[in-house]
C-alpha cells in the first residue's frame, strides 16, 4: 500500500503537468503576439532596408498591439501540441481590427509561442 506522503510528489507533478497544458491566459496570448509581430517586423525592415538601403527610408513603422482580446481557445489537434485560439487585435498600422486564428505552444524556454501554421 502506498503511503500518503509518497502520494505528495506524484499529486504536484499532477498539477505542474496540468498547468502546462491548460489554454493560455490573454496576457500571455498578448506577450506572444507582440513578439510574434516584433520578429515579423525584424524580418520586413531588414529585407526592405537590403533591397532600397538602409538610408532611403521607407522601413515600416514598428508595429504596436492598441488593442487585444482573446476569443475562444480549443487543444490543438493532428499531434500538434498547445492550443489553436481566436482573438482579436488592433494594431498602430492603421488597419483597424483584426481577427485571427493562431496556435500558441510552450517554447523550448518555457514562454508562450504562436504560430500561424
Amino acid at each position: 500500500m502506498i503511503s500518503k506522503l509518497a502520494l505528495l510528489p506524484m499529486a504536484a507533478l499532477g498539477l505542474t503537468l496540468a498547468a502546462c497544458s491548460g489554454e493560455p491566459s490573454e496576457a500571455e496570448m498578448l506577450q506572444a503576439v507582440s513578439r510574434f509581430a516584433s520578429s515579423v517586423y525584424q524580418q520586413q525592415a531588414a529585407a526592405l532596408a537590403f533591397l532600397v538601403g538602409p538610408s532611403r527610408g521607407g522601413v515600416p513603422q514598428v508595429p504596436t498591439i492598441t488593442a487585444f482580446r482573446k476569443l475562444g481557445c480549443e487543444p490543438a489537434t493532428g499531434g500538434a501540441s498547445g492550443h489553436v485560439c481566436q482573438f482579436e487585435a488592433t494594431m498602430n498600422n492603421g488597419k483597424g481590427e483584426t481577427r485571427d486564428r493562431a496556435r500558441f505552444f510552450k517554447a523550448a524556454d518555457g514562454s508562450l509561442a504562436m504560430s500561424i501554421n
